[in-house]
């Protein structure tokens, strides 16, 4: 389990996750357009049960990209990335090896490893609509 800084006090984040099929489980919220330019945003599909599998990825895209990404693949299909994620050790690995050529002193970029682990393997969307609280601007509340 890893965690971002957002707290979720109506949540239980863990057992959220749980719930998700095997392998690496993202929490996830309904897409919004006036928050995807903060976020990343997930497109998925439908995986087993109705469970939204991640196909990629968008960290922060700006509007005209955000604009892309809902004409291409619908709102349905898309969600805001939030900052809790289940890992197994195949994606350690994989984001390992990813982050094994950067630069000196560059930080891993989680969202960005998931987007491309994504890509080739099961990544699970695991949908909130709990209020949360942003650590990093703890004035903030967001709710759906």
């Amino acid at each position: 389990m890893v965690f971002g800084d957002n707290l979720y006090p109506s949540c239980n984040v863990l057992t959220a996750l749980q719930q998700a099929p095997e392998g690496v489980a993202v929490l996830a919220r309904d897409y919004d357009p006036a928050l995807a330019e903060r976020r990343g945003v997930i497109v998925t599909t439908p995986g087993p049960q109705g469970t939204p599998r991640m196909i990629d990825l968008v960290e922060k895209p700006d509007p005209a990209a955000a604009r892309k990404l809902q004409a291409r693949h619908g709102t349905a299909n898309l969600m805001l990335l939030e900052g809790r994620a289940r890992l197994d050790d195949a994606f350690i690995a994989f984001a390992r090896d990813r982050h094994a050529n950067a630069r000196p002193g560059t930080e891993p970029k989680l969202a960005l490893a998931l987007g491309a682990y994504a890509r080739t393997r099961p990544v699970w969307g695991v949908r909130t609509s709990a209020d949360v609280i942003d650590l990093g601007a703890p004035d903030v509340r967001h709710n759906t």
